[in-house]
């Protein structure tokens, strides 16, 4: 898979390499696609994948929150699939956005380092790509799943253990 970070002097090379492993990991998982994703992608389907991850602060991602949702406020990962869940999956799936000024935040909450965040907001922001839907609980209970495969420690804030 080919993974483009637009600002890549954002992240240190070894978090970019963690954030390369843990999405090629999670795309091993036997469980990978959500329920609602019948059109599944052929064996070695992202050997040529391509995603775009944009690394940027809480007001460049308030900006794309407000143009692309409508909500006036800074989010932690926005995404955004090149297909609907119920299209077959093109090799170029999509684009994520992460705020680092709000990862950053998340990860002192976590007791982790930004790394580590960052990592888990590219997983989850993937996820999205691939048609996942964590509005829906029993979906977002399959994105924590899918997110402590790839990036190997609990997802809890604040010690909530269904974070």
């Amino acid at each position: 898979m080919t993974i483009d970070f637009s600002n890549p002097a954002a992240l240190d090379a070894d978090t970019r390499q963690r954030i390369i492993a843990a999405l090629n990991l999670v795309t091993t998982a036997s469980f990978l696609f959500p329920e609602q994703r019948t059109l599944l992608p052929s064996k070695g389907f992202f050997d040529d994948a391509e995603i775009t991850i944009a690394l940027t602060t809480d007001a460049g991602i308030q900006d794309l929150n407000k143009t692309w949702r409508g909500k006036d406020s800074a989010t932690d990962v926005l995404s955004w699939p090149a297909v609907n869940v119920d299209e077959p999956l093109q090799p170029i799936l999509g684009d994520i956005a992460i705020s680092l000024d709000t990862a950053g935040r998340q990860a002192a909450t976590r007791m982790w380092n930004l790394s580590d965040e960052v990592c888990l907001l590219a997983v989850h922001g993937f996820l999205h790509l691939l048609g996942h839907d964590d509005d829906e609980d029993e979906d977002a209970a399959h994105m924590r799943s899918l997110e402590r495969f790839a990036v190997g420690k609990p997802l809890t804030l604040n010690g909530d253990a269904n974070a």
